[in-house]
């Protein structure tokens, strides 16, 4: 974070519910989140739950989030300083999921806004391989 000139403006807790407000405030926003695989923070693995801090992920989810940035697929970077406002107004994402794969439900990748509205137009899912297609005869 500090590479990209962010500070961490927390002490001891992760704002993983406020991720998106953090982020934001530190003028960053990450790219390549596996939306398809895991939580994005704020959000609960249904609608009774009422913990939505970073303890309601699975260990596969949590998985998922180490395996992304340790391949690089999931990456923090600087906002450009002209879409700082668009990010700050909730009209860009500040959170990008990566392409979701071909059986993925939804036409995109999950976005998630400093309001935490969050929609499917991020990148398009991948198409299906012809490899996985095809047939055996």
């Amino acid at each position: 974070l500090a590479q990209l000139g962010g500070k961490c403006a927390w002490d001891r807790n992760f704002p993983w519910k406020g991720m998106s407000s953090a982020l934001a405030d530190a003028n960053l926003c990450i790219k390549g989140y596996p939306a398809h695989k895991c939580l994005l923070p704020g959000e609960a693995h249904n609608e009774n739950s009422k913990n939505k801090g970073i303890g309601a992920l699975t260990q596969k989810e949590i998985a998922a989030l180490v395996d992304a940035l340790k391949v690089g697929t999931m990456q923090v970077a600087k906002v450009d300083k002209t879409h700082r406002a668009a990010v700050m107004a909730s009209e860009r994402p500040v959170i990008t999921g990566i392409a979701p794969p071909a059986e993925w439900a939804h036409d995109g990748a999950q976005r998630l806004f400093v309001n935490g509205d969050t929609n499917y137009h991020g990148p398009a899912r991948l198409k299906p391989s012809n490899a996985a297609t095809k047939v055996k005869k």
